[in-house]
């Protein structure tokens, strides 16, 4: 009986998880909607620079020098070029060369050599000079002065350009000079003898370059012999690339290369990438007044692409300069914010990526140099997602547990309620002789042998013994069954051997009369 209700209450546990299990799998919605994340991009977009300044080889050039006894003539040439950023619509000016003589800062004059003159904007001339006669005047200067001294020669080009404009004239004054060195028996010429100057006014930049260049003819000579020598016209010198820094000093350079960088990464192909390119430069001075460069216009790059774009830092402290002198003052520093606008397109299967990104950079111009900052990248990310519906797996497991749990139950229950049955059908109680018969079958059940009918009895003697256990004994000395005929309240055991039939009756009486005694 115990076992029994152990096993009812393992069927009651199973049935109390089972039943919930299946309530809410039944009720749980057979699918679901969840969003998957298709794709997913990146797009970066950043600078990097790189300072160049002058090349200190320049400075190291020794100067042309020249015998001064075997010089016959010398021709001295000048050009001037006036360069707009963008187009106006006339230039005039004027220009004049002059030689200025001065010595050891005791005194000083101007000799004209060629006169002031109109203008287009563009010009060249050539005049001679004589140094013999710069001598004879500073001769004749000493003489009246009372002190001989060799002359300084520095040869002066003034040029005055006037330029007109969508906004107005512009007008401004170019001033370049060159030394020649005439004392002694050598003719030392100085250079530069290029000369370039950027300038700037009202969104307009503009430069002066001008150009001194000679040709002197030698007298007939051993060295040389007759010939005419010219002025080497020296290359540029190639600007030299300076470390990367923090800080660019104003008086060592001269331009900075700035690179915009622009980059789209997905996780799945992306095709037709173009990034629409702008950067512009917004200059602002202490007093409020800002000033708007266009570095790249508005341009398409297809793909992860960059552009390189200068930045002047001569131009800057040019405008600063001019600044300083029309507010007759000293200006600490100035603001340059360089903003980029980065529109970029891509076409993907799951829909087109339209983004725009804003790298931006300030920097700071100090009277010393040019503070820059540390160049940060830009990011910017985002997705495509879809909604889609899935079959609701967690539905299916549920149910599929619920089964197998009330499964379970139930033939727990079932074992519960036969172990319940046999073991109240074992209570029910039976007659002695019943039981004596099954107490006999058991413990003799290799000798018992159960048969519906005995055989027939014709001269056959029927010995009757008291006990089966005696009956027992005979059959396994003759070695033979004993057989075991039920009828209603009486067994009849026997063993035949021939003629002779050894019998053990048991009926309910006698069972009866066992038990009371």
């Amino acid at each position: 009986m115990k076992k029994t209700i152990i096993v009812l209450g393992v069927a009651c546990i199973l049935l109390a998880v089972g039943i919930p299990l299946a309530v809410i799998g039944f009720t749980t919605p057979e699918s679901t909607e969840e969003e998957v994340t298709r794709l997913t991009y990146e797009i970066e977009g950043g600078f990097e620079h790189q300072a160049y300044g002058k090349s200190p080889k320049l400075k190291e050039q020794p100067n042309p020098k020249y015998f001064n006894k075997i010089i016959d003539s010398i021709l001295v040439s000048y050009s001037y070029r006036f360069l707009p950023e963008e187009p106006v619509s006339r230039v005039t000016g004027q220009a004049e060369i002059s030689a200025v003589l001065s010595s050891k800062g005791m005194w000083e004059t101007e000799v004209t050599l060629v006169p002031r003159r109109p203008t287009l904007g563009n010009f060249s001339t050539s005049f001679p000079l004589n140094p013999e006669e710069f001598l004879e005047l500073a001769a004749d200067i000493g003489d009246e002065i009372g002190v001989r001294t060799s002359p300084d020669i520095i040869l002066k080009a003034t040029i005055h350009t006037e330029a007109e404009t969508s906004s107005g004239v512009l007008k401004d004054d170019f001033i370049q000079t060159c030394q020649v060195d005439v004392g002694g028996s050598i003719l030392e010429w100085h250079r530069p003898l290029i000369l370039s100057r950027k300038g700037y006014w009202d969104s307009l930049i503009y430069e002066h370059r001008g150009s001194f260049s000679y040709s002197i003819k030698l007298k007939p000579n051993i060295l040389f012999g007759e010939t005419v020598m010219y002025s080497d016209t020296l290359e540029a010198s190639p600007m030299v690339k300076l470390t990367p820094s923090s800080f660019y000093p104003a008086d060592s350079t001269e331009t900075i290369d700035v690179t915009l960088s622009c980059q789209l990464d997905s996780d799945q192909p992306v095709t037709q990438v173009r990034n629409e390119v702008e950067v512009n430069a917004i200059f602002s001075k202490p007093e409020g007044e800002e000033i708007l460069f266009e570095l790249v216009p508005k341009s398409q790059l297809r793909g992860s692409s960059s552009v390189t774009f200068p930045l002047d830092i001569a131009l800057l402290y040019d405008i600063i300069e001019a600044t300083e002198k029309e507010t007759e003052g000293t200006i600490p520093d100035y603001d340059l914010l360089v903003q980029a606008n980065v529109h970029t397109v891509g076409r993907s299967e799951f829909g087109v990526i339209d983004e725009v990104i804003s790298p931006n950079l300030k920097l700071s111009l100090e009277s010393g140099g040019l503070s820059w900052p540390e160049e940060n990248q830009e990011t910017k990310s985002g997705s495509f997602t879809e909604t889609v519906v899935i079959p609701n797996t967690y539905r299916n497991k549920i149910i599929t547990s619920a089964r197998g749990v009330l499964g379970v139950a139930v033939v727990v229950l079932l074992y519960a309620v036969w172990s319940y049955r046999q073991a109240n059908r074992l209570k029910v109680p039976i007659p002695e002789v019943e039981a004596e018969a099954i107490r006999a079958k058991r413990k003799h059940k290799d000798i018992i042998v159960d048969v519906q009918s005995f055989p027939p009895t014709d001269g056959q003697a029927v010995i009757p013994l008291d006990s089966l256990d005696e009956l027992v004994k005979f059959a396994d000395a003759l070695l033979k069954p004993v057989l075991h005929r039920a009828e209603t309240g009486r067994h009849t055991y026997c063993v035949v051997d021939g003629v002779i039939r050894y019998q053990y009756l048991h009926t309910e009486s006698e069972a009866e009369e066992e038990s009371s005694a």
